[in-house]
């Protein structure tokens, strides 16, 4: 009876044992990146990491992955191998700046983790990311930390301060692990690459470090959390949101206009015909007074128009990698790429490209 017992029991283990493998298994991590930037040992070092759906361990990982990637000086060295010092790199690319880049990388390994920005903002500025921390209560000065009030965590991202300038902090990286009063980061933009580095925590340098909220749960209602911002779009702007602009603006103003993703005297005189319409500054520039306006059509598989649904599917394409046909068909395929790309930002997972989902799409 016993030796029944205990067959029983390991075979419930095994059982069990499996389970909790299946549902932790890790999967493959998709990015859709530059040409430059995919034909280098970087992104081959992205796709390897395995995705586990514990945050912390994937904003990590993928930092990690990282490590050497060195900026470029021009749009065209964007593969981490290059020896450049203008600051451009793949980084910048996905976030639509070419700019100092310390808090930009921070953005990107978060959006690659599939966390969301309202729980690791996605901005250029690390005041902007710092206080979102502070305003969550989730920020512990260096003297918390090393008062034992905080104990910091893989994950956690720090804020540092230099001389720089007066702003609260002016660089950014992330915890990769806190041992014995000293703590290891994975920086972006130090010295003009990604690196490993590490830092006592009497170190001044150390403004905050702060605990991402990564289990939260209640970011489920669709709500906009004011930390996303739509990209300004004006003359001489470029890529895949001028192509999905114009869309909207074919769908909008009736232009015909040529998808092409240049901005150009055309696709201003679109601009400037819709902000008469609603009654904006006709100034052609697409800032977030004009999006407001411009995404106030809500779509989805029972209501759909085929222009909106071709810059959707666009923005969809090269925001999460969806590879979707740009055909206007607002079908299963479709549904199924929005519903992922509100999952993984936090959002309501409709299945519907309503404003706050435009929002998201459009930052």
């Amino acid at each position: 009876m016993i030796k029944k017992f205990k067959k029983a029991c390991t075979i419930g283990l095994s059982v069990v044992m499996a389970t909790v493998m299946m549902t932790t298994s890790a999967y493959a991590l998709s990015y859709n990146g530059s040409k430059s930037y995919m034909s280098g040992k970087y992104y081959t070092a992205l796709t390897k990491v395995k995705l586990t759906g514990n945050k912390r361990t994937d904003i990590v990982n993928i930092a990690k992955s990282q490590i050497g990637y060195h900026e470029g000086k021009n749009s065209s060295q964007l593969s981490g191998t290059s020896d450049g010092t203008n600051n451009y790199t793949e980084f910048g690319r996905w976030i639509g700046r070419q700019d100092m880049w310390c808090s930009i990388f921070v953005s990107w390994c978060a959006y690659n983790a599939g966390v969301s920005t309202s729980v690791i903002n996605k901005t250029a500025s690390t005041v902007n990311g710092l206080q979102q921390f502070i305003d969550q209560k989730r920020a512990y000065t260096r003297a918390n930390v090393a008062a034992g009030k905080y104990t910091p965590k893989a994950g956690d991202i720090v804020y540092f301060k230099n001389n720089r300038n007066n702003n609260i902090t002016n660089h950014v990286g992330i915890v990769t692990n806190y041992s014995g009063s000293t703590l290891y980061t994975v920086e972006g933009n130090s010295g003009d690459r990604v690196k490993p580095k590490s830092y006592k925590i009497s170190d001044t340098y150390i403004v905050y470090i702060c605990s991402p909220n990564y289990d939260n749960k209640s970011v489920d209602g669709g709500k906009d959390t004011g930390n996303v911002e739509f990209v300004t779009l004006k003359s001489g702007s470029s890529g895949y949101r001028v192509k999905a602009l114009q869309f909207m603006l074919n769908y909008w103003t009736k232009s015909g206009l040529t998808v092409d993703g240049k901005f150009g005297a055309k696709t201003t005189a679109a601009v400037k015909k819709f902000q008469k319409a609603k009654g904006l500054t006709q100034d052609g520039v697409v800032g977030p007074k004009t999006w407001a306006k411009m995404t106030t059509v809500s779509q989805s598989t029972s209501n759909y128009n085929a222009n909106l649904t071709k810059a959707i599917q666009t923005l969809l394409n090269n925001k999460n990698s969806a590879g979707l046909t740009v055909d206007g068909a607002f079908g299963p395929k479709t549904k199924t790429a929005v519903t992922n790309f509100q999952k993984k930002n936090g959002l309501k997972t409709s299945g519907v490209v309503d404003a706050t989902t435009w929002k998201y799409l459009l930052s």
